[in-house]
């Protein structure tokens, strides 16, 4: 989806794709919210976010009014093994 100065891409993990009530449910749950900074999550809430955070800082600064620990470089390590 795409509108002036907006664009939306949906990730899921439902097998089903999205059909178009569910693309006009996201963009009812987000009207008025200004898109440049946050965004709905039907079920999670608005997650607030900061585009042209610097490079060291997670762009998601809050999840539902709280605040996020935006310093990844401090988060605990993944250890994947193969």
């Amino acid at each position: 989806y795409s509108a002036k100065n907006v664009g939306l891409m949906m990730v899921s993990n439902s097998t089903a794709a999205p059909d178009g009530k569910d693309l006009d449910k996201i963009i009812a749950d987000n009207l008025g919210l200004n898109l440049r900074k946050q965004f709905n999550i039907e079920g999670k809430g608005i997650i607030g976010y900061r585009l042209n955070s610097p490079k060291c800082k997670w762009v998601i600064c809050t999840i539902k009014g709280q605040k996020t620990d935006r310093k990844f470089d401090k988060w605990k390590r993944l250890n994947v093994i193969n």
